[in-house]
């Protein structure tokens, strides 16, 4: 046979083909591929068998039975019969088909149909088929679900509906009967409210009576405490007229009974005399009162310039007095030294005719005689009891300042008043620096500013609105340029000139501050006047050293010498500073010029020197004021230092205890007599500021 007829005879070659489908076919073709697969488990060597007459097809496919053909080529003999036709997969079988023989051999391993694909697609469509019949299902149960809850909706509006219109019907019941409560309620809240209306205005009647009660009180201390202040204020104002009255009385007292001259005093001068133990007698009349009237202080005040003119004029009586006693003695004296050279030119005439006789007659020479001249020991009293008076005036001077500010320092009601005067006056002191003439013209006028009565920047408060408030201020002032010295320039020598220009130009204008200024440099360091002070038997060694400028502890601890010295130098060099500094008017004269240098100098050297103290203090005083003695007093100074170096200095060793000290002024003092020698100047000192610095 051919292979085209083998071919035929394959599955494949069996199954008709229509190119012309209709839809009766698609129809029958689907329903045959939608029938689920009929599997059969016979010999592979036909594509089907029959069974029962229906065809039945294998479960194994086409390769397997290719693979089973070979083990198989025996046993088909066995078969008794074999299909000679392929089935018909259409479902049409051939005539000679016919049932199969007994002995055919079974297979373990079922054969795979070769519908497979058919039977895959068959599934897949079912699938479909039953997604499709679940989906119905499911939008059926959707459908009810929703049908459900529509009717459960209306169900629940309904219920709703009626739940509120019972609610709204007890609302409205409650409604009702709240509102009669309330009704009730405020009728008798109101009913309270009035009774406690009433009683709160019968309260607030009683209260508002205490507060009216207590007001006045209030208002009766208040006018009772200002008064009070009145009368203090008044008091103090009396007290200080009094003071200045007798003061000025003692003054008075004093000079007249110092006056050498009285017996040049007009008839007239006793009158100023009478009237001022009178107005001292009314003063002390008025001080006895008990309240002061605001007439009584003006009377005072009154006396108090009363006092002043008569003072004047007794001053000037004095002083014509003295003026007269003066000339009147210049006059004698004049005649005394007429009468004196008329006398040595007849001693002259005699000796010079003695000397031509001897000289004729050959005699032997006369002795000649000589006029004696003061001791050293006379001139060193001198000296002393001219320092003494001088320490005792500024002494004086200070004391009389500290009972006048007594009563206003210690006023607790005055506290924040001297608070604000403190500040004003530490504030410019503290800033005083070096940097400019702006910088200390600032200074210099904020403290005349203040001292003028003006009002303090940026306060509604002025050193005038209380009597003692500018003598404070000048004693303060006056205080705390001296503090500067001991605090400021011992360690820093150099800031001595700034602030000595600053002294020096409020000194010009306010001339009883620079006396102050004088008097707290006595306390802080007498050896300024120079004042050596002998110690008392009855003082104690605190009390001497605290009299000399040490500070003591309050449990007796002196402060140590070299401290001591260092602080002492500090006061000294600001003294010497403000002798040398020049004040902003170059016109003007200096009020503490530099001859109170030279006379400091020539009272150290009339005195015996102390120990360390003399020769600190000389030092510093050579080095501060040394250029400008010896362009002032030129040859003069030159005379004075070799006087110290020959004369003084010895004296200074054998009182030494440190050494260090005096070794300082010993080399000073030949390295300045060696420049004059060579005909050098001193140079200034370090930090010194001349006078055009103002202008800067």
């Amino acid at each position: 046979m051919g292979v085209a007829e083998e071919l035929k005879k394959t599955n494949k070659g069996l199954l008709r083909y229509n190119r012309e489908l209709s839809s009766e076919l698609v129809q029958k073709l689907t329903d045959e591929v939608s029938a689920p697969p009929k599997l059969f488990i016979y010999h592979p060597e036909n594509t089907s068998y029959r069974k029962d007459g229906k065809v039945v097809p294998s479960l194994q496919s086409p390769d397997e039975e290719k693979q089973d053909k070979g083990k198989d080529e025996v046993e088909e003999k066995d078969v008794s019969a074999t299909s000679s036709k392929a089935v018909d997969w259409t479902g049409d079988t051939t005539e000679e088909d016919k049932p199969l023989t007994t002995n055919v051999k079974l297979y373990t391993s079922p054969p795979v149909s070769p519908d497979y694909g058919r039977t895959s697609l068959q599934i897949r469509h079912y699938e479909v088929m039953c997604d499709n019949k679940a989906k119905d299902l499911i939008e059926a149960k959707r459908k009810q679900f929703e049908r459900n809850e529509q009717e459960l909706q209306v169900m629940v509006e309904q219920k709703a509906s009626q739940l509120e219109e019972k609610q709204r019907e007890e609302m409205r019941r409650l409604y009702e009967q709240t509102s009669r409560l309330q009704l009730k309620e405020k009728a008798e809240t109101s009913k309270r409210i009035q009774q406690m209306r009433d009683s709160h205005r019968t309260r607030k009647k009683i209260q508002d009576d205490k507060l009216l009660e207590g007001e006045r009180k209030k208002l009766q201390l208040q006018e009772e405490e200002r008064r009070r202040n009145e009368q203090e204020k008044r008091q103090a104002v009396l007290q200080q007229c009094y003071l200045k009255i007798k003061q000025t009385h003692d003054n008075l007292t004093t000079l007249y009974d110092n006056c050498k001259y009285k017996q040049h005093l007009p008839e007239s001068a006793q009158a100023p005399k009478q009237v001022y133990v009178q107005i001292l007698a009314k003063a002390e009349s008025m001080m006895k009162k008990g309240d002061v009237a605001m007439e009584e202080v003006q009377a005072m005040k009154n006396l108090m310039e009363y006092s002043k003119n008569t003072y004047d004029f007794m001053v000037k009586y004095l002083e014509e007095a003295t003026r007269k006693g003066k000339a009147e003695e210049a006059e004698v004296a004049k005649q005394q030294q007429q009468k004196q050279q008329q006398q040595q030119q007849q001693q002259a005439q005699q000796k010079a005719a003695a000397k031509a006789a001897e000289a004729a007659s050959a005699s032997t020479p006369g002795v000649s005689t000589t006029a004696g001249t003061p001791s050293a020991a006379a001139v060193r009293q001198s000296v002393i009891d001219e320092v003494v008076t001088e320490y005792e005036r500024y002494k004086s001077k200070l004391d009389d300042m500290t009972k006048s500010l007594a009563a206003f320092t210690t006023n607790t009601q005055m506290k924040k008043y001297r608070f604000e005067l403190q500040k004003s006056v530490n504030t410019p002191i503290n800033s005083i620096a070096p940097v400019d003439g702006a910088n200390l013209r600032d200074k210099l006028q904020k403290l005349i500013h203040l001292l003028g009565g003006h009002q303090i920047e940026g306060k509604h408060v002025s050193a005038k609105d209380a009597p003692e408030g500018i003598p404070f201020c000048k004693n303060l002032i006056a205080r705390m340029f001296v503090r500067k010295g001991e605090e400021q320039v011992s360690s820093k020598h150099e800031s001595a000139f700034a602030i000595a220009m600053v002294a020096a130009g409020l000194w010009l204008e306010h001339n009883d501050i620079g006396d102050l200024m004088l008097a707290h440099f006595h306390s802080f360091c007498p050896y300024i006047v120079p004042l050596y002070i002998p110690k008392d038997s009855s003082m104690s060694s605190q009390e001497y050293h605290r009299m000399l400028g040490y500070k003591v502890d309050s449990d007796g601890t002196i402060e140590a010498q070299d401290k001591f010295l260092k602080r002492m130098s500090g006061i000294m060099r600001l003294y010497a500073a403000i002798l040398v500094s020049s004040p902003p008017r170059s016109n003007a004269v200096h009020p503490h010029g530099i001859e109170h240098a030279w006379i400091w100098l020539a009272r150290v050297l009339n005195m015996d020197p102390q120990p360390d103290i003399t020769a600190t203090l000389t030092y510093d005083m050579l080095q501060v004021t040394g250029h400008t003695l010896f362009s002032v007093y030129k040859v003069q100074f030159v005379k004075l230092l070799f006087l110290l170096y020959k004369e003084f200095l010895p004296k200074l060793k054998t009182v030494s205890v440190a050494g260090g000290p005096v070794a300082r002024l010993e080399q000073f003092l030949e390295e300045t007599l060696n420049k004059f020698k060579m005909k050098q100047t001193m140079p200034h000192p370090d930090g010194y500021l001349p006078q055009n610095f103002w202008f800067s």
